[in-house]
């Protein structure tokens, strides 16, 4: 039997350079630390040897600051993934549309998430969401307080299941 450590992933969400960049044209971040905690949780699931996921936005209009090959779309060395760990690219706000994210995580028999990611109120919120809403997506997930740009983290978001599983 698998203990529920073992089921548990954490997907860190578009921690990568672009951030810096915009903060540095006078966008403001309301938790300059986030960065930091996200490290921390990387560390511990690390520790434990639980599953990671590392979750890069590819940006597709001419301007967007996440376009592969610009500096933006580089993440940020203190979240800079293991050669164990899997990076899955998204073009859209959340990491399971038009990915195999979903699949990757039944084939884990992943039932608990931990998200993160550098803003709260972009995509590691419609990532959750979705998530939270799927009939085909694990039982629970969670966001960790301290992401940068949203005016109140999300927290613990659990799906009643029904599932036999």
């Amino acid at each position: 039997m698998t203990s529920l450590r073992s089921r548990t992933a954490l997907v860190v969400v578009d921690v990568q350079r672009a951030f810096d960049e915009w903060e540095s044209a006078g966008k403001r971040r309301n938790n300059p630390h986030a960065v930091a905690r996200i490290a921390d949780l990387l560390q511990a699931f690390r520790d434990r040897g639980a599953a990671i996921f590392h979750i890069r936005h590819e940006g597709s209009r001419p301007n967007s600051s996440f376009l592969p090959g610009s500096t933006g779309f580089a993440v940020k060395d203190e979240a800079r993934e293991l050669a164990s760990e899997p990076v899955i690219v998204k073009r859209v706000n959340s990491a399971f549309i038009g990915t195999d994210l979903e699949s990757r995580l039944r084939a884990a028999d992943i039932t608990t998430l931990v998200i993160c990611g550098a803003t709260t109120n972009h995509c590691v919120e419609t990532t959750t969401r979705m998530a939270a809403i799927s009939d085909s997506t694990p039982d629970s997930f969670a966001t960790r307080p301290g992401h940068s740009t949203g005016s109140a983290p999300m927290a613990t978001c659990i799906r009643p299941t029904t599932s036999t599983r």
